[in-house]
């Protein structure tokens, strides 16, 4: 699995940013897991994984739901909660073994 470390965002002051560095691939006892959409609520939930033991794809999903969608919410933003659990709530995707 690989991923770049470029975050962008788009700043309403100052247009598109973006920062290099982002670590974007999480290990945890699963495997890897990597993911895409708004960084604030993707770092939330990273931070979570790094800390805690995962030993089931229903606790990724919940620390999702925990860490992230208040971070999408605080922007006004919505969660699709009917998506496949293979996308484990489609913020966070690219389960496999390290």
């Amino acid at each position: 699995m690989v991923a770049d470390t470029r975050a962008s965002w788009q700043d309403p002051i100052n247009g598109h940013r973006f920062e290099d560095g982002d670590h974007k691939i999480v290990s945890c006892g699963l495997g890897l897991i990597t993911g895409s959409g708004y960084v604030s609520a993707l770092n939330a939930v990273k931070a979570e994984l790094m800390v805690t033991e995962i030993t089931h794809t229903d606790q990724v999903i919940d620390i999702i739901k925990r860490k992230a969608l208040p971070e999408i919410q605080a922007k006004g933003g919505i969660y699709l909660t009917q998506v496949p659990p293979t996308h484990c709530g489609g913020l966070f995707y690219g389960l496999g073994h390290a």
